[in-house]
């Protein structure tokens, strides 16, 4: 009798233990699935476009003997200037260093070709490998051999000159300078340019850090600036279409809301986070194990093929800023309204961003709103303080090696469907950048 009861027992905990297998394999959460269960082609955000749409200067200095002058991004000559270079030839690539070690050369080198030149200024250094995407550069050259490009000077050697020559200069690894003509018309240059100087506002240069031995220089405009502030309505970027993009199976993805209004949709792995407000989303895909040390690639590629593979380019955007900290890389492109850069120091959101680990991207976030084609007709002009008065703020605020750039922005704040751009100095300090008001507020607590 006793063995019977123990058999009895023994089958009823393994009937007891199937069930609970069985309801613990077919678990799920209380999610709500996403609504869209149906396939549907995936249809692009807004549009691709080519790496020479998103990458450009943020400004063009003219030298003359002395005199310096700046054409400013907002300025209709600033775009003819550098679609001409983007259009000119670039031939006869020579090594001008010779060394690893070449900061003083390369200081040397500019000098001895300053007086008459141009000096195009990249937001943040260009990998190299990129330069035959940007420019019309001869083939078989080494630029190969440049680890990036951080500046450009057209130099006119002068009377006896019959072509402009171009130095293409790198801050990376002790730093280089390559030479090379171009076929930029010389008399253009000279007419539209150099002997029209007083067509632009006059700017001083002020020194900062030196990156590998070589002299780098912010140029500030002499005098006040006008702007204007400018405002738009938007329209909403739907976000299944994201959804759609970003997940491989997307009739597999559950939705949940959190307490503080958070949206957010997951696969299991990857997640899509929507903010409160659905101005903008964040895209999270988890790299691990060897693919997290392989850092294959630049990260300016991988985040713009990722953002051309979803046709996500709508307004104006160009890339400006380039952060890399252990495995990570971070690209950030601005958006640009009217020519002049936002900088989102809050919120909404109006830049894109991409993380690269290893050789994927890691993290993704961006508006999901796009302006409408034409501003509201209610712009009003501000006046901003010199560079000098800028300058004289700073010292004495701010420790002026971590200085890293001074530019003229917009701040951006959107009520409702309506986005307001107002225009202000910005600095770009440790790494970030604040608004100048607020970049001296957190100086001094």
């Amino acid at each position: 009798m006793i063995e019977r009861i123990k058999s009895w027992s023994l089958s009823l905990l393994v009937v007891v233990s199937v069930i609970l297998t069985y309801q613990t394999w077919t678990f799920q959460p209380e999610y709500e699935a996403f609504e869209d269960t149906t396939y549907v082609e995936n249809e692009p955000v807004g549009e691709t476009r080519s790496l020479s749409e998103a990458v450009w200067p943020e400004q063009i200095v003219l030298h003359q003997d002395e005199d310096m002058a700046a054409i400013e991004s907002n300025d209709e000559a600033f775009t003819e200037f550098y679609e001409t270079l983007q259009d000119s030839r670039i031939e006869n690539l020579v090594n001008l260093t010779s060394s690893g070690e070449a900061g003083n050369e390369v200081n040397e080198i500019i000098e001895n070709n300053g007086g008459e030149m141009a000096e195009v200024i990249f937001p943040t250094p260009i990998a190299g490998e990129l330069i035959e995407e940007l420019f019309q550069i001869e083939e078989d050259t080494p630029y190969s051999s440049i680890e990036t490009l951080d500046r450009m000077y057209l130099v006119d050697d002068g009377p006896d000159a019959d072509s402009l020559k171009i130095l293409l200069v790198s801050y990376q690894d002790g730093g280089s300078v390559f030479e090379a003509q171009t076929n930029f018309s010389l008399s253009d240059f000279r007419s539209q340019y150099l002997n029209n100087l007083n067509a632009f506002p006059s700017v001083f240069a002020l020194e900062t850090p030196e990156q590998s031995g070589i002299e780098r220089s912010i140029y500030l405009p002499e005098d006040t600036s006008t702007y204007s502030t400018v405002s738009y309505t938007t329209s909403e970027i739907a976000t299944d279409n994201f959804l759609r993009l970003l997940f491989n199976e997307p009739n597999y993805v559950e939705q949940y809301q959190e307490d503080n209004g958070q949206l957010s949709y997951t696969d299991g792995s990857r997640m899509v986070n929507i903010a409160s407000d659905g101005d903008s989303f964040n895209y999270v895909n988890p790299i691990y194990g060897e693919s997290v040390e392989s850092n294959q690639g630049n990260v300016i590629t991988s985040s713009f093929d990722f953002v051309n593979s979803q046709g996500g380019w709508t307004d104006q955007y160009r890339l400006y800023d380039i952060n890399s900290a252990a495995n990570q890389e971070e690209a950030t492109y601005r958006m640009i309204v009217q020519g002049v850069p936002v900088y989102d120091t809050g919120e909404p959101q109006t830049s894109i961003t991409a993380v690269k680990t290893g050789g994927q991207i890691a993290n993704y976030s961006r508006p999901l709103f796009e302006l409408d084609a034409n501003p509201i007709d209610i712009e009003e002009n501000v006046t901003l303080e010199s560079g000098r008065d800028i300058v004289d703020q700073m010292q004495g605020q701010f420790d002026m090696e971590e200085v890293e750039n001074v530019r003229i922005g917009y701040s951006v704040n959107k009520d409702n469907e309506v986005v307001n751009f107002d225009p202000s100095w910005f600095i770009k300090y440790g790494g970030d950048w604040y608004p100048f008001d607020a970049a001296v507020e957190e100086e001094e607590e």
